[in-house]
């Protein structure tokens, strides 16, 4: 194939969320961001995400007719779900990679990957949560439902199809905070949104 189409329906009715609009939109990808804190090391140069604690469902672009071309990086816009498996997590954070390379993988301080960075608290939804004070959004199920919607969130990502379904596969990591701290900001401070916690404090997912 020599494009991709994206489309979706959904029965959901998003909140008014929004995410930044983050610039420059080439960011560091996570393991590069990761190892800009004092400490961190990577030997086998990939963190090993196991856990499952913050996702993306579900990406519905606003144009069920948008096509992409193989290859290439490109920007639609689209309703974005996210949903929290944990009962809070803060400074949700997810990192799309603009090649082939994995956004878990370190890739020498290239900027290879867009971010998506939620504004915290910004739809008024129980989900869509500011608990810590900063700048990041932080999500929480304690109160009832356990995901919101970003609407229109302009998504930068690289256009591939890897199942050969004629969709152009989203591929993302997530990275979050397990703790309640007012350490997270849009500024390259050296990096922009939450990097993992551990190692294996993160979700990768297509």
């Amino acid at each position: 194939v020599s494009s991709a189409a994206l489309y979706g329906v959904t029965s959901h009715s998003p909140a008014q969320a929004e995410a930044y609009n983050l610039s420059p939109t080439e960011k560091l990808c996570m393991a590069d961001a990761y190892l800009q804190e004092p400490g961190n090391s990577l030997p086998r140069d990939a963190l090993n995400c196991t856990a499952n604690d913050v996702e993306i469902t579900q990406v519905i672009p606003v144009d069920p007719n948008a096509e992409c071309n193989l290859g290439d990086t490109f920007s639609f816009q689209a309703d974005v779900t996210v949903r929290t498996n944990a009962n809070e997590r803060y400074d949700t954070t997810f990192y799309l990679p603009l090649t082939e390379a994995s956004p878990q993988v370190v890739q020498g301080n290239f900027r290879n990957c867009s971010m998506i960075l939620p504004v915290p608290g910004g739809s008024g939804e129980t989900a869509d949560a500011q608990l810590d004070g900063d700048a990041c959004g932080d999500i929480t199920k304690a109160l009832g439902p356990d995901e919101y919607t970003l609407l229109n969130e302009t998504i930068t990502m690289l256009c591939s199809d890897n199942d050969g379904d004629n969709r152009a596969d989203f591929t993302y990591c997530a990275a979050w905070d397990n703790i309640e701290r007012d350490n997270c900001t849009i500024d390259e401070d050296p990096y922009a949104g939450q990097i993992p916690n551990t190692k294996s404090k993160c979700n990768c997912d297509t």
